[in-house]
């Protein structure tokens, strides 16, 4: 800005110097000399001179102007440079501080205790996902076989079987390594081998089957890992690590698949409601099937002993007609029209059957 300035002002005094200049040569008088003195300059002379005095006059005009616009621009750039300024010590202090923020999660994940809880609420947010209720499909924390055995989760499946699903898993050779500009997942891949040998120790169907969930136990626990990084990582580090894992009954299983595994869960459970719906409709229906049958059974016996009964009161009838009614018509001198008694008609006599 200062050297915009500077440049400016020469330019300016330059022009009003020759300016000044130009308007002393017109107007400058007659000195005495002892020479004759030249003509007088002519009228053309004098209007050119006039005239490239006012066009110099412009020019300085317009330089001016010039160096003004230049001057607001010049404090335009400065401010929008004051501003740039801002924002890069606001995005240098946004670096810090996440570069802090990663520093502090870094150092949380490698504490087994802060990997942990990250694990559970990762596990958490699964079983969310897929559908099945807290307390009833799964229960967390639940100890078995006295206090040695408590998985992170324990899911519930039908038919009384139970799987225990662990989320503690080993992350701090995991981190080092994706820190290094070279990473080297060997000692991830050892890291959680050395973790299924753990959770094989601790033989969770065994004591879940001893807890009374042998109906359908599917004889694994699932190492849970919250990343797909982790298994991914590992597996391409020692390819056999799988082969390994299932060897000693141990299931790894990312969020992806665990979800998976769960959905089928509560798919399995859906099912089993159903067929315990059907069950129950089928029980009904052979209950009111025999309870039929037991009303046709008494339906019958009330046929026969209201048969028996129209049998019984038509013999009464001709006995009461052939024997009785004959002796009284006997009498002479008395009427005997009230002594006719009616019979029950045939159609009116027969008691209908029940078809079975």
């Amino acid at each position: 800005m200062e050297t915009n300035s500077l440049i400016i002002s020469g330019v300016t005094l330059v022009l009003g110097f020759v300016l000044g200049w130009l308007v002393a040569v017109v107007r400058r008088p007659a000195l005495p000399s002892a020479e004759p003195s030249p003509a007088s300059p002519s009228p053309a002379e004098v209007t050119a001179t006039v005239d490239l005095a006012v066009t110099l006059g412009q020019v300085s005009h317009g330089v001016a102007l010039i160096g003004r616009q230049v001057t607001e621009l010049e404090k335009e750039r400065v401010g929008q440079f004051a501003a740039l300024g801002e924002q890069l010590r606001q995005a240098a202090l946004n670096d810090q501080q996440l570069a802090q923020a990663t520093g502090a999660l870094t150092g949380a994940l490698k504490s087994n205790q802060a990997r942990g809880t990250w694990g559970e609420v990762e596990l958490r947010r699964v079983l969310e996902l897929s559908g099945l209720s807290r307390h009833i499909d799964f229960a967390e924390q639940r100890s078995f076989d006295g206090a040695s055995a408590r998985p992170d989760v324990t899911v519930s499946l039908p038919g009384g079987g139970l799987v225990a699903v662990d989320s503690k898993v080993p992350m701090a050779a995991y981190l080092e390594a994706s820190g290094s500009s070279n990473p080297d997942m060997t000692a991830h891949a050892k890291a959680l081998r050395s973790h299924i040998d753990a959770l094989a120790k601790k033989d969770y169907p065994t004591a879940l089957a001893s807890a009374g969930g042998a109906g359908a136990n599917l004889g694994f626990t699932v190492m849970f890992l919250p990343m797909e990084s982790l298994l991914a990582e590992a597996l391409q580090a020692d390819p056999n690590l799988l082969d390994y894992a299932l060897s000693r009954s141990i299931t790894p299983a990312t969020p992806a698949s665990l979800l998976a595994l769960l959905k089928a869960v509560a798919l399995m459970w859906r099912h089993a409601a159903v067929s315990d719906q059907a069950s129950q409709l089928l029980e009904l229906g052979q209950t009111m099937y025999q309870r039929l049958g037991v009303l046709s059974d008494h339906v019958g016996k009330l046929g026969n002993a209201l048969q028996s009964t129209v049998s019984k009161y038509n013999q009464m009838v001709g006995s009461l007609e052939n024997r009785v009614l004959a002796a009284c018509r006997a009498f002479e001198g008395m009427d005997a029209s009230g002594l006719e008694v009616t019979q029950l008609p045939p159609e009116n006599s027969t008691v209908r059957s029940i078809e079975r």
